[in-house]
C-alpha cells in the first residue's frame, strides 16, 4: 500500500504542500514589489522570516516521512544537507525570534498609524491645532474600527462588499474582518503603552503574527488568482489561507488575555470570548488533506505546479532521480498489478501476494512479457528506492 494511502502521512503531506504553495506565493508576490522599485522593509522581513520556518516545518514533516532514510547519512539521503543548513538561513540576515519580536509589528507601529506619529510630531512643535485635528481623528479612527470589527465578526464578514466572487471572494472577506480586529487592538495596545509599546516583544510577536498571516493569505489569493483561479489549487489554497488564519486567530486570542492586566482583562472578557467562540475558519478537513495528499503524490497539474523550477535528475542512481524513476514506474505497472490481483480474487492465479505471482500470470497469459519486464523493473526500482543506507562496523571505524 503505497503510504500516501495511509491518514497519518497524507496529514503531513497536506501540510508541507499548502506550505509550499504559500511560501512561492509569497516569494512571488515580495519579490515582485521589489522589483517594480519598492523598498518594503517590513514586509521583506515578514517573508524573510516566514519562508525559513516553513522550510524548517517541511524538513522536519519529511523526515518525518522518510524516517531511517533521512537520518543516516549516504548517498540515498535527500535531506540531511537541507536539514543542516536551516539554522543557517533562521540566524543569518536577522535572526528570527528579533526579526518576529521587534520588526515585523514593532518598527512601522507609530509610523504607518495615520494619526499617531502626526501627534508626536503636533506635541514636538507645541502645535495645539494640528494636535486636536489629529487626537479627534485618532478617536474617531478608533471608533470606526470599533464599530467596522463588531460588524464584520457579527456578520462572520459578509458585511464586506468583496471586489472578486467564488472563493476570492470568500477569503477577502475573512482577511478583511481579521485585518479590522487587528487595526482596532494595535489601536488599543498603542493607547495603553504608547512608546513603551515596542519593549512589550511578545505582545509585538503576537502582532506580527496577525500582520504576516494577513499578508501570507493575500499573497496566496493572488497566484490563485495570476495562475487562472483553476480548479485543481482550491483544496489547497483553502489549505493554506485556512492554516494562515488559525495562526492569525491564536495571537489575537494571546493579545487578549495579555494586552491588560487584572482590570483590563475583565472590559475585554467579552471580546475575547465572543473571538474564540467566532473564530476567523473551522478546523481543516480530513477529506481536505486527502485529497491534496492524493494530488500530490501523483504526477500531475499539483506535482508540477509545486516544483516548478526545482531540478530533478532523470539519473536513477540520483538521490532525487532514484525516487522519480521508482514513481514513474509505479504509475506505469498500476493497471498491470490490479489485472493480476484480479485474476488472484477471481481464483485464475493462487491467493498470494502480486509481487510473487508475476511468473504465473505470465504463464497463464494474464501478462505479456512485456508487461512482466517491467513489473520486475519496477519492483527492483521501489526497493531500491526505499533501501537506507547501511554500513559495516569496519566502514564506521575508517570514517573515525
Amino acid at each position: 500500500t503505497a503510504i500516501s494511502k495511509f491518514e497519518g502521512i497524507q496529514e503531513v503531506l497536506a501540510r508541507i504542500a499548502s506550505r509550499t504553495y504559500a511560501l512561492d506565493a509569497m516569494r512571488k508576490f515580495t519579490a515582485s514589489s521589489v522589483d517594480s522599485g519598492a523598498k518594503p522593509a517590513v514586509v521583506t522581513a515578514i517573508a524573510k522570516y516566514h519562508a525559513t520556518e516553513m522550510f524548517r516545518q517541511n524538513i522536519n514533516d519529511g523526515l518525518d516521512i522518510m524516517g531511517g532514510r533521512g537520518i543516516i547519512r549516504g548517498r540515498r539521503n535527500i535531506l540531511a544537507n537541507a536539514y543542516f543548513s536551516t539554522p543557517i538561513s533562521i540566524t543569518v540576515e536577522g535572526a528570527n525570534i528579533m526579526t518576529r519580536s521587534l520588526i515585523h509589528f514593532g518598527q512601522g507601529a507609530i509610523m504607518c498609524h495615520p494619526y499617531v506619529y502626526k501627534e508626536i510630531e503636533a506635541l514636538e512643535n507645541n502645535n495645539l491645532a494640528d494636535f486636536d485635528r489629529a487626537f479627534f481623528g485618532h478617536i474617531n479612527h478608533l471608533i470606526s474600527n470599533l464599530v467596522r470589527s463588531i460588524i464584520l465578526s457579527i456578520t462572520r464578514g459578509y458585511f464586506r462588499k468583496p471586489f472578486a466572487t467564488g472563493i476570492i471572494a470568500k477569503y477577502e472577506r475573512k482577511i478583511s474582518w481579521c485585518s479590522a480586529t487587528f487595526a482596532l487592538l494595535a489601536d488599543i495596545a498603542i493607547a495603553r503603552f504608547g512608546g513603551n509599546l515596542k519593549r512589550k516583544e511578545k505582545l509585538n510577536g503576537r502582532f506580527g503574527d496577525v500582520l504576516s498571516a494577513m499578508y501570507i493569505a493575500t499573497s496566496i489569493l493572488k497566484k490563485f488568482d495570476e495562475n487562472g483561479r483553476k480548479k485543481e489549487e482550491i483544496d489547497i489554497v483553502e489549505h493554506a489561507i485556512n492554516e494562515q488564519l488559525i495562526k492569525a486567530q491564536n495571537a489575537i486570542d494571546g493579545i487578549y488575555a495579555n494586552i491588560f492586566g487584572c482590570f483590563g482583562k475583565i472590559i475585554l472578557k467579552p471580546f475575547a470570548f465572543w473571538s474564540k467562540l467566532n473564530s476567523f475558519v473551522c478546523p481543516i478537513s480530513d477529506k481536505t488533506d486527502f485529497r491534496i495528499a492524493n494530488d500530490v503524490s501523483q504526477n500531475g497539474y499539483l506535482r508540477a505546479m509545486l516544483t516548478e523550477g526545482v531540478f530533478v535528475s532523470k539519473d536513477s542512481e540520483d538521490n532525487l532521480g532514484r525516487i522519480e524513476n521508482a514513481m514513474k514506474l509505479n504509475e506505469q505497472s498500476e493497471e498491470i498489478f490490479a489485472r493480476i490481483k484480479n485474476a488472484s480474487k477471481s481464483g485464475n492465479l493462487d491467493n498470494k501476494r502480486p509481487e510473487s505471482l508475476i511468473n504465473e500470470a505470465c504463464e497463464k497469459a494474464i501478462i505479456n512479457e512485456d508487461e512482466k519486464q517491467l513489473l520486475e523493473k519496477t519492483l527492483e526500482a521501489v526497493l531500491d528506492a526505499m533501501e537506507v543506507d547501511e554500513y559495516s562496523l569496519e566502514d564506521y571505524k575508517k570514517a573515525h
